[in-house]
């Protein structure tokens, strides 16, 4: 309310601007290419205009009219507005006519009038009608002008009707220029999605009618006269098309986005509108003709800017005639000739071709009035404030006439007009602005008066057209008409205001104003609260007497402030403040990047130049799709009961897990022909290197512990036990879940996301950490040898492990509290999750040590720093190799990796490298190749130990099996030796990590699936039918469909019992129920995201690219020959042509050289494991690929090694 009352206040006191240039023209078009364009325009709209009008006639006549055609009937331009209405849309027009041509030959984006000439922007101006508008004017002194012009000598225009409205601040386009931010699906503005209009109306502004309060401080009439004086001052008309201009669809019948059409959109679980499909209609505000070559959006006012009347007497001096009584000279205004309000004067009705108040009660055939605003009919309400002034005016030509009978009819006409004029700037500034603003603001914002300035833009804004609508939280949802005793005695005292839109026949026929004035001075207006803002007869009923779906004005209210191009409602101080009193500030720090940059930053940040924060520590996750909330915001579905999603129950997510997940172990298959379970730990690796969601540290509700309590409450959204569970029998128990912890928002509104706590790249920051502390802490900085820290208290075998970290509370610590090992300290927080992963932490760690050893004993005068940063360097290209080379072949397959891992094109500085919310939950189709054990075996690869396969529930955080256990070298053999699981469609997820996940240190086994699905509602992604939409795959709509996608009815069948539809289906959970690809290990879905996301990586990490083998710089022959038979994978011709990173990050120039770079080709996982390990014989193929010994397996002396000669400095 403050923002409001500071805009209200401020109209009186802004001072005028001078508009900016626009940028000198880049090259210039042919003029009858542009004549061309403006001939084209006027055929288009001029045939957009006639449809109009013909089928609104049509409508009306046959009584099927709708409520946007009431709207349309108070929003449409008359006489000179639509003659400026209409040159204004054929100048636009003409211009994107134009834009298209150029674009079309090739050209980037730009500023269609910077390639106009002064000579073509003229003949635009002309040929368009714009240039029309700029006639001289006669300037008068004695009475103000009809139109409002001359009241600025200087600047005549100044404040006239039918002129730009004024602009505070620039305007904010999607496209900088004229489309509204919400326009284009997916568009972000300020970093972040925007939501539907009607979804914030539904959940911000609805209310409970029980809810409704009385302002005991001021009345109806309030609110009565802030309507009536806003028609004084702004109107801003649609465009009188109500038909898209290059197609000619009809924006009534459609939901496309077609100019003039923005339709609004329909929200999931809309509480009236249950088909999505549908729209509230929604038609731009006409266009100003451009002031300048900056070609910036802006709108008309099509009335005076002065509190001068214009309500009543009109902004056009046709209108002014038509509403004058000049049958005589008495100054009158004209009144209705057929009727009467108990002996007084009504309104004289207008005289329309197509007449909406003649539909509100058709035998009646009272049509609507004619009064100096268009809309003087809209309510009985506002007739009677017009009737009143109408009548006030004829009071006073009459008493005037008495006093000085010589005067003549227009002298009498324009007197009266001048005292009702000042009659309605004192009620205006003297009685209703203090009840608006507050004494204390009003002395601030108005003051006392100075004086008349001619410097002072007296224009209305833009922002005001909308922040005077403050109105609209303030009406009472019924027309109260009360007797002359001001008591409700009459039958229809209280009418919904769903029942009087244009129902003028209510003035003629039930008693005229004066029911309706008493009714508005005695009764209170409502109390605007922020839990009650607007009734639902103007927020669900607007207009919907005439036809099947009523409007929404607030939503109508925030789609017209999009369409005008209206900035955020916080100011950038305010936005500030926040930002620095949240503590979101310090991310925000202006990064400052070196020129050179010879070593990648710790925390990711400068490898966009242009934007330094893209894919760095801390940042947001990138949406691919605009999120979904059951509120539309942040809550996630399935938090409220009996809240639908697409109109179905959403399932519990451990009811699909039960469903759907769960099968008997002695049923499990194991993937002889195709993985390693090595492949399946690689994954997990490699998802630590890119991204991280942390949950909350603590409780935000004093008392409440989320780990024993299933209430939900921030940041609680425990998973519901479904009946039957064949596990935890009590339904009134749950499975402990926390909300992911928030990114900080620049935007006012806050559409839920999330934080990456690491960075994006593959950078092995899961080795180095993602943060310039935890960086040092990983580093032993006892020397100058460039080394990571170790262990200091155990071996394995004579060989380095991890250092222990120094947790407050330690899991690790739970799983064996006699043995007393503490959790080990990597680059990513989850390397002691389980053994299998602490060995792959382990392994490179030693790689680390390993590589600046040999690069000291080549280069003894190195630093300490460098020789750390040269070795940290190697290893990235290490994992980027292995990563993009090996690993992600066997999971896309050939095919996919074609389609989505094409050849590479060269680094884009547009691409977005930040890892996409959607990928982090597919991603996790890893869990379907996870084996229910451990598996440990010797160097012969045989079992080994009195527990050589260790159940998987008891190997988390068991920190102390590879200290205590044989170390890393048996865990290593079992992940190179053993098949994954094959993942079948009903043979999931094993139950070790679906019931019994980190059973030893919580007080219930968690369901990792369950998990999945319910951090996917967490994250609002979109369900299954989106994501293969925005793959271009098949959305299946019926069982049937549906079955044909899985190829699998049975599965089809089960999941849509549970969803309803498959639009529904969490994203995790159709994913992996898709039939895999060939070679793959996903399906078609989990393909595209999964490959999309890795070619984002690549191609949005700064100089980094892949290459086919066969393109690398040589022949096929000579690049196969300089590769380790590691690489040969063994399976088909399309594995030879895999994708091989070959100008990434660190093959930069400078950063190694050609023949550092021909070195690190050679670089494979077996060797790191042959050079860091006590195993001596590792996989002779593709170590991701199921091996079997020995018949798969080669002694480590056959496998390259990386030659670091090419490090040596002379």
């Amino acid at each position: 309310m403050k923002l409001l009352l500071a805009l209200v206040g401020v109209l009186a006191t802004f001072i005028l601007t001078q508009p900016s240039e626009g940028t000198a023209p880049a090259s210039q078009v042919e003029d009858s290419v542009l004549r061309d364009c403006i001939a084209e325009a006027k055929l288009m709209v001029d045939a957009a205009y006639n449809w109009t009008q013909k089928s609104i006639k049509q409508r009306l006549s046959s009584g099927s009219a709708r409520p946007m055609d009431l709207l349309a009937y108070f929003k449409q331009p008359v006489a000179a507005t639509k003659r400026v209405v209409q040159a204004a849309d054929y100048m636009h027009v003409a211009l994107g006519l134009l834009e298209e041509k150029l674009q079309s030959q090739g050209s980037r984006s730009f500023n269609v009038t910077d390639v106009l000439t002064e000579s073509q922007l003229r003949l635009l101006s002309q040929a368009s009608g714009c240039a029309l508008q700029d006639k001289v004017e006669r300037c008068s002194n004695k009475y103000r002008t009809i139109t409002g012009r001359c009241n600025n000598k200087k600047r005549p225009w100044l404040g006239a009707s039918n002129q730009a409205l004024a602009r505070w601040l620039p305007a904010e386009y999607e496209d900088r220029r004229s489309l509204p931010f919400g326009w284009t699906s997916g568009k972000r503005r300020n970093g972040f999605l925007l939501p539907l209009v009607r979804a914030v109306s539904n959940q911000i502004v609805r209310f409970p009618s029980n809810k409704l309060a009385s302002d005991q401080g001021r009345s109806l009439m309030f609110m009565q006269w802030g309507q009536f004086i806003d028609h004084d001052l702004d109107f801003s008309p649609e465009s009188p098309a109500r038909v898209a201009f290059t197609v000619g669809v009809d924006c009534e019948k459609t939901c496309a986005q077609l100019p003039p059409c923005f339709p609004i959109k329909i929200p999931p679980n809309d509480p009236r509108i249950k088909n999505q499909r549908d729209c509230i209609p929604f038609f731009r505000s006409a266009p100003a003709c451009p002031q300048n070559k900056n070609k910036v959006r802006n709108q008309i006012n099509a009335l005076t800017s002065f509190v001068d009347a214009s309500m009543v007497y009109g902004s056009e001096v046709s209108l002014a005639l038509r509403l004058r009584n000049r049958t005589n000279f008495w100054g009158l205004l004209a009144t209705n000739q057929r009727f009467q309000d108990n002996g007084r004067s009504l309104l004289p009705f207008d005289n329309l071709h197509e007449d909406p108040c003649l539909l509100t009660n058709r035998s009646a055939r009272i049509p609507c009035f004619l009064a100096g605003d268009t809309r003087a009919s809209e309510t009985p309400k506002l007739t009677s404030l017009h009737t009143l002034f109408v009548r006030e005016h004829n009071r006073l030509a009459t008493e005037l006439r008495r006093l000085n009978p010589g005067w003549s009819g227009d002298k009498l006409y324009n007197e009266a007009r001048k005292i009702v004029g000042a009659m309605v700037q004192i009620i205006t500034y003297r009685d209703f602005l203090p009840l608006v603003l507050g004494k204390a603001r009003i002395r601030r914002t108005l003051g006392p008066y100075r004086g008349y300035c001619s410097n002072v833009d007296p224009r209305v804004a833009n922002v005001f057209t909308l922040a005077f609508r403050f109105g609209h939280t303030m009406l009472q949802p019924f027309m109260f008409r009360l007797d002359s005793q001001y008591r409700a005695s009459q039958i229809n005292s209280h009418v919904p205001l769903s029942s009087v839109f244009f129902a003028s026949w209510r003035v003629v026929h039930e008693g005229g104003i004066d029911p309706i004035l008493r009714g508005l001075m005695a009764t209170p207006a409502k109390l605007n609260r922020q839990d009650s803002m607007m009734v639902d007869e103007l927020r669900d009923k607007l207009f919907q007497q005439v036809r099947r779906i009523g409007l929404d004005l607030a939503a109508l209210n925030m789609q017209r402030s999009r369409d005008h191009g209206l900035p955020d409602v916080l100011t950038p101080a305010q936005l500030n403040l926040l930002s620095k009193s949240s503590g979101c500030a310090y991310q925000d720090v202006r990064v400052t990047c070196p020129e050179q940059d010879k070593y990648r930053t710790i925390t990711g940040h400068c490898n966009n130049k242009g934007s330094p924060m893209l894919g760095a520590t801390n940042s947001s996750f990138a949406r691919w799709l605009p999120a979904e909330y059951e509120d539309g915001f942040s809550l996630p579905f399935g938090r409220t009961p009996r809240v639908k999603r697409s109109g179905f129950t959403v399932p519990l997510a451990g009811a699909v897990s039960n469903d759907n997940v769960r099968f008997p172990n002695d049923q499990l298959t194991r993937d002889q022909e195709q993985r390693s379970l090595l492949a399946v730990q690689f994954g997990q690796f490699l998802d630590h290197d890119i991204f991280l969601t942390r949950e909350p540290a603590a409780w935000f509700f004093t008392g409440l512990n989320c780990e024993t309590s299933c209430l939900q409450q921030p940041p609680c959204f425990p998973l519901k036990i479904p009946p039957n569970d064949p596990r935890i029998k009590s339904q009134e128990d749950c499975i402990p879940f926390f909300h992911s912890c928030p990114a900080c928002t620049w935007s006012n509104i806050t559409i839920g996301n999330q934080v990456n706590e690491v960075t994006s790249f593959v950078d092995a920051s899961a080795v180095y950490g993602s943060e310039d502390p935890l960086a040092r802490r990983l580093r032993n900085l006892t020397n100058q040898l460039g080394l990571l820290a170790v262990n200091t208290r155990f071996r394995d075998n004579g060989r380095a492990l991890m250092p222990f970290d120094n947790l407050h509370d330690d899991p690790c610590l739970l799983t064996n509290r006699s043995a007393r090992i503490p959790c080990f300290l990597a680059g990513d927080m989850r390397s002691s999750e389980m053994p299998e992963l602490t060995s792959m932490h382990t392994l490179f760690l030693r790689e680390h040590n390993r590589l600046a050893t040999q690069l000291k004993s080549l280069n003894p005068r190195w630093s300490g720093e460098r020789l750390y940063q040269e070795a940290r360097k190697i290893v990235g290209a290490m994992v980027q190799i292995i990563t993009y080379r090996d690993y992600l072949p066997l999971v896309l397959g050939p095919a996919a990796m074609r389609t989505y891992l094409p050849r590479y094109r060269g680094y884009s500085d547009s691409v977005d490298p930040r890892i996409a919310k959607v990928f982090t939950k597919t991603f996790r189709y890893g869990h379907t190749l996870i084996q229910p054990f451990m598996f440990r075996l010797d160097n012969q690869y045989r079992p080994t130990g009195h527990n050589p396969q260790v159940p998987l529930s008891k190997a988390h955080f068991s920190s102390w099996r590879i200290v205590l256990g044989g170390g890393i070298d048996p865990i290593i053999r079992g992940l190179m030796a053993t098949p994954a699981k094959l993942n079948h469609q009903n043979r999931i997820v094993v139950d070790e990590i679906r019931e019994r996940l980190f059973e030893q240190v919580m007080r219930i086994g968690q369901d990792h699936l369950a998990l999945n699905m319910q951090r996917s509602r967490d994250h609002g992604l979109p369900g299954y039918n989106a994501w293969r939409r925005f793959c271009g795959l098949p959305q299946p709509n019926t069982v049937g469909e549906l079955g044909t996608v899985l190829k699998n009815m049975g599965l089809a069948q089960k999941l849509m019992a549970q969803y309803g539809t498959p639009n529904n289906i969490d994203i995790w959970m159709g994913g992996v129920s898709e039939p895999l690809e060939p070679n793959g290990q996903v399906g078609p879905l989990l393909a595209c995201l999964i490959g999309t996301q890795f070619r984002k990586l690549r191609d949005g990490d700064r100089a980094e690219s892949s290459v086919a083998l066969s393109h690398s710089g040589g022949s096929s022959s000579q690049v196969m020959s300089s590769q380790p038979r590691v690489l040969c994978l063994g399976t088909s011709s399309d594995t030879v042509s895999m994708m091989l990173p070959r100008r990434f990050w660190w093959e930069k120039p400078g950063v190694f050289s050609a023949q550092q770079r021909r070195a690190l080709a050679s670089i494979s996982l077996p060797r790191i494991i042959c050079d860091n390990t006590g195993i001596t014989t590792v996989s002779k193929n593709n170590i991701f690929m199921s091996n079997s010994y020995p018949r798969d397996f080669v002694n480590c002396t056959s496998i390259p090694k990386l030659n670091l000669a090419s490090w040596r400095e002379a």
